[in-house]
């Protein structure tokens, strides 16, 4: 049981942390998008001719997260608004900011419910391979997973097995 929940929370930690640094890195290339249309004379308008090319080579290539599909959905609405591009890509990449850090506090109450709850080592081990296997949390999170790998790592189950083996325990 405690494997599931540990799975679980694994799992919303990374959901959390792919969302919010997906969005972070649509918000970067938006404002890559913007700069590039900005010396045009028609801002706009380069931006639609640069969308369709866009969505032409979308078409030839494979999209299985929907990231491209969703970069030019928020390219398609910066175009359409009656704000200027730069201004727009700038309050996309302040919403990004802040959910990431919604996002990093959520993932650090889970951390801290996981340290609570997950007392066994192997459960722990567990916890720690499946948020390693996310990169969006293994950025998010660097510094809090090495310091989990510090107390529950391989190293410390060793040290654990090592004790135990020669009756220290």
């Amino acid at each position: 049981m405690a494997v599931f929940v540990c799975e679980l929370t694994a799992g919303a930690i990374s959901g959390a942390a792919r969302l919010a640094m997906g969005k972070a890195r649509r918000a970067e290339r938006l404002g890559y998008f913007a700069d590039g249309i900005r010396g045009a004379e028609d801002p706009k308008r380069a931006g639609m001719r640069n969308l369709e090319r866009m969505e032409k080579a979308l078409k030839l290539r494979p999209d299985p997260d929907g990231e491209e599909r969703a970069l030019l959905d928020m390219i398609r609405a910066m175009l359409g608004s009656d704000s200027d591009p730069d201004g727009y890509a700038r309050e996309r990449k302040e919403e990004a900011e802040a959910e990431l850090k919604t996002a990093r506090a959520a993932c650090l109450k889970g951390l801290e419910f996981a340290r609570g709850a997950f007392t066994d080592p192997h459960v722990m081990t567990v916890f720690l391979a499946e948020l390693k296997a996310c990169d969006p949390a293994k950025r998010l999170l660097k510094e809090e997973l090495a310091a989990l790998e510090a107390d529950f790592g391989a190293e410390k189950r060793a040290e654990a097995l090592r004790k135990r083996l020669s009756g220290e325990d």
